[in-house]
């Protein structure tokens, strides 16, 4: 392959690295989620709710606007 041809991968290689972004970031919001149901607690769950709502909203705009970001923003409200 030369060199030429390589560069034809970065954009690729670009999107690849966002879409990690985007999964690692929403990872982290959601972690919540894993919480068995017998141990949740109403009050709390709403205010991880929403200050989960509020990191969406503050993501870099590149990563926001990926369709898994615009589902749990859905899925939060």
């Amino acid at each position: 392959m030369d060199v030429g041809e390589s560069n034809r991968l970065n954009p690729i290689e670009e999107q690849i690295s966002s879409l990690r972004k985007v999964y690692n970031a929403l990872n982290n919001i959601l972690s919540y989620k894993d919480t068995p149901f017998v141990v949740v607690n109403p009050e709390k769950t709403k205010k991880e709710s929403e200050e989960a709502l509020i990191e969406v909203n503050n993501l870099p705009p590149k990563i926001r606007n990926y369709e898994a970001a615009e589902i749990v923003k859905k899925d939060q409200n």
